[in-house]
């Protein structure tokens, strides 16, 4: 069977709702995640605070949102049995009521399972048609904003994750791409720093004007 002239590409690219320059920025990487329980239930906000870069960048600009987000378990049972079921669920100002203690609890388009023993490592993706539904475009990375803005949710959504025995260490394998964006242009800063230090500079040199001699050839000051 003949081949289409026009293959369709499965790659993926960023929201193309923004145009990329100065005042914003993309990064995806991929961290070590140790997941740790106190209960049988853990929570992690999907925000800048997920990791360090992620938190470092947040000191930088003005906003943000992740587009891809996902887990990757060896289910190995090495340090011990377990069962892990996850959810993500999107922030709509405020954390649920009540987490879920019981695995029938989890339902929805975004839910994984995992276990030990199944011969093969899990990958846990947030499906793009829920990450990506978002309530806003972009979420704030300002802790405390006085007075509020736009926006001033601070949290995109949560991950929710149960499982059966807290006192054995779960690792993740995280792969999670932001996009950070700043209502000021940092090129633009920056000229405006050089130029006042640039000024100071000049105001601070001294001029010399050095002596200057008449037709008789004698000094004139």
């Amino acid at each position: 069977m003949p081949r289409s002239k026009k293959s369709r590409s499965r790659r993926v690219h960023h929201i193309n709702d923004i145009n990329h320059n100065d005042t914003n920025i993309t990064v995806q990487y991929k961290v070590v995640k140790p997941l740790t329980f106190t209960t049988n239930t853990l929570v992690l906000n999907v925000n800048p605070t997920l990791t360090d870069l992620s938190n470092t960048l947040a000191t930088i600009y003005r906003q943000y949102r992740v587009t891809e987000l996902s887990f990757t378990f060896q289910c190995s049972d090495v340090a011990g049995a377990y069962a892990l079921a996850m959810q993500y669920v999107p922030q709509l100002g405020g954390n649920p009521s009540s987490l879920p203690t019981q695995l029938n609890e989890f339902e929805g388009p975004a839910i994984g399972y995992c276990e030990t023993g199944r011969g093969r490592e899990y990958t846990y993706r947030v499906p793009s048609h829920v990450l990506n539904a978002m309530g806003l475009n972009f979420y704030s990375t300002r802790v405390s904003v006085t007075p509020a803005q736009d926006p001033d949710v601070l949290t995109q959504g949560l991950m929710v994750f149960l499982t059966s025995t807290p006192a054995t260490p779960i690792i993740a394998y995280m792969h999670v791409k932001y996009e950070f964006q700043t209502l000021e242009d940092p090129s633009f800063l920056a000229k405006l720093v050089n130029k006042d230090d640039q000024q100071k500079q000049q105001d601070q040199e001294v001029i010399v004007v050095p002596p200057s001699k008449t037709q008789g050839g004698e000094l004139w000051h």
